[in-house]
């Protein structure tokens, strides 16, 4: 999925650069390192079913990792 519209969709902020993503909502704070799979939410780490990509242009990610911002 589209990382930054999905995200501020939900209400949160959405910040990139070449090696990672960060959301932020309320408290939260995701981090998405790009090309791994893994999340990192309030300093907890789990593992995604997929793997964070940049084209160039554009942040994909796996919709579970959307999931994660409430």
């Amino acid at each position: 999925m589209p990382a930054k519209a999905a995200f501020e969709a939900k209400g949160a902020k959405f910040a990139a650069d070449t090696k990672v993503i960060t959301v932020t909502k309320d408290s939260n704070k995701l981090e998405l390192p790009v090309y791994k799979s893994i999340a990192t939410l309030n300093g907890k780490h789990s593992t995604l079913n997929g793997v964070i990509v940049f084209n160039g242009v554009d942040y994909f990610v796996p919709q579970q990792a959307i999931d994660l911002i409430q």
